[in-house]
């Protein structure tokens, strides 16, 4: 004969690890997506880098054709640097936060 007090104290148990396996493979799901997320941005990032050094070298090929001798010194070349670093400090710091989810 089946005890149903056993058969129901077994069924609560299954059911109790299942909500552990699904909250597991919801919390993977969770991080893959922020992952996922953030290395959109980095790739953002990397494409600003990307059209800075392009204007960069654009700009410096205008100022060296123009004679200019202290290109490192023009505000246009230092904002276009400039744009560079930040971008660079931001992928640095994306790093660290996919790394921090790891």
């Amino acid at each position: 004969m089946v005890n149903w007090d056993e058969m129901k104290g077994k069924l609560g148990e299954m059911g109790e690890k299942a909500k552990g396996v699904f909250a597991v493979a919801a919390s993977k799901t969770q991080k893959g997506a922020k992952t996922a997320s953030l290395k959109v941005k980095i790739v953002m990032e990397e494409n600003k880098i990307n059209k800075a050094m392009g204007e960069l070298g654009k700009k410096a090929y205008e100022l060296i054709d123009k004679g200019e001798e202290n290109i490192p010194g023009n505000s246009q070349v230092k904002d276009i640097v400039k744009t560079i670093k930040i971008s660079r400090q931001t992928i640095d710091g994306v790093n660290e936060e996919i790394g921090a989810i790891k």
